[in-house]
């Protein structure tokens, strides 16, 4: 089961606000309410909800500024909104449209189609974000792939430089061992005082060559 949605509500008009707060707790989300669009905007960046239902008409700053700067924040870009206009003011909707909005709703509000609307905006966000998860677990999971082939690369390459200097001393069997022996290996033998004579024959050298 999908969880509640926050949806933000942003309209001058106490009385559209009003009517939209209840009518988004009746689809069983929660509704926050921002009068103009400078409080929408703070809001907004402080807590990014999951829909924006954006006036158009507002004094301050106008529902084309507060969606123009919303684009071009790259943290709040993937925010959709839902643009709330009267039927006079095609023009504002289609240039919304244009600038980014995913959808719009004529006042006064038909109780069906807003309902519709916003299910049809808030399930393609559910799927963008399951998509951006998705992308960051294959993201991490590519880094830790890439850090274990490396780590076993350097193994590889410092197992054979290893066997390099230890066949200069010793049989291919013995390396073999040494190298697969998890503790060092006991090559056993034993410390020997030893006394070595160097002796020489006398005119040695010419008999030799006779």
């Amino acid at each position: 089961m999908n969880r509640p949605a926050t949806i933000l509500v942003v309209d001058d008009h106490e009385a559209n606000r009003l009517i939209l707060h209840d009518l988004i707790v009746s689809y069983g989300h929660t509704p926050v309410l921002a009068e103009n669009g400078l409080s929408a905007l703070a809001h907004i960046r402080r807590s990014p909800p999951d829909l924006v239902l954006l006036d158009i008409l507002m004094p301050e700053l106008d529902g084309h500024e507060v969606l123009r700067r919303m684009r071009d924040d790259g943290t709040l870009r993937s925010v959709p909104v839902i643009v709330i206009s009267s039927v006079d003011e095609l023009e504002s909707i289609v240039a919304c449209i244009q600038a980014g909005a995913d959808d719009y709703i004529i006042k006064p509000f038909n109780h069906t189609l807003l309902r519709a609307r916003l299910s049809a905006c808030l399930d393609k966000k559910r799927l963008r974000d399951q998509e951006a998860h998705l992308a960051r677990l294959m993201e991490d999971y590519n880094l830790r792939l890439e850090a274990k082939v490396a780590e076993q690369v350097r193994r590889i390459t410092a197992t054979e430089l290893e066997r390099a200097s230890l066949s200069r001393y010793l049989s291919p069997s013995l390396v073999e061992a040494v190298l697969r022996a998890e503790k060092p290996l006991d090559l056993g033998g034993r410390q020997t005082r030893v006394t070595v004579l160097f002796a020489d024959i006398r005119g040695y050298t010419r008999l030799s060559q006779l």
